[in-house]
């Protein structure tokens, strides 16, 4: 196992993680509407080639379910 980290070690990661995370928003925030449409299908083809739209599709039933009685209980 490795040694532990000293409180200035820990600082330092605190410190490098805070600039690093700043710098993504900035990123993130730069980047064009275009850009995010692309990033965003991108996310859902990957979804969709690794199968999870099918259990995203399975667990929104469920959900549509639940509320489906709740609206037959309240009467909505």
């Amino acid at each position: 196992m490795g040694s532990k980290l000293t409180r200035k070690q820990a600082l330092e990661y605190v410190g490098r993680y805070r600039l690093m995370n700043n710098l993504e928003i900035q990123d993130l925030a730069a980047t064009p509407p275009e850009g995010r449409l692309r990033q965003a299908a991108a996310l859902m083809r990957s979804a969709r080639v690794l199968g999870w739209d099918r259990q995203l599709e399975a667990e929104d039933q469920i959900v549509r379910r639940r509320w489906a009685r709740l609206r037959k209980a309240y009467g909505v």
